[in-house]
């Protein structure tokens, strides 16, 4: 699925919505979220789960065979950084399994 299919979605839902106006709708929507996830807002919705921001700390290869490069030896250190998360919803893993 993409995103002109959740426009096609919105656009069957609401039959007075034209296809343009579904695809803002739902270009509005994945705006707000990111908008949201780089302010450090969760997203939660319910039965189907939470997206949310999550620090990644600092790491520093030990040099082979732990990290670093193989032919140098030389050790590196990568920087931390912020990367999105997704939990599911108990309600969506359960609809998986039937």
């Amino acid at each position: 699925m993409n995103k002109a299919d959740l426009a096609q979605a919105v656009r069957s839902f609401h039959g007075g919505v034209t296809g343009n106006e579904a695809l803002r709708i739902v270009d509005t929507i994945f705006r707000s979220v990111a908008d949201g996830l780089a302010t450090g807002q969760a997203l939660r919705i319910r039965r189907f789960g939470s997206l949310e921001v999550r620090s990644r700390r600092p790491r520093r290869g030990a040099g082979p065979p732990r990290g670093g490069d193989p032919r140098s030896g030389r050790v590196f250190v990568s920087a931390a950084y912020r990367t999105p998360f997704f939990r599911p919803a108990r309600g969506l893993l359960e609809s998986l399994q039937n």
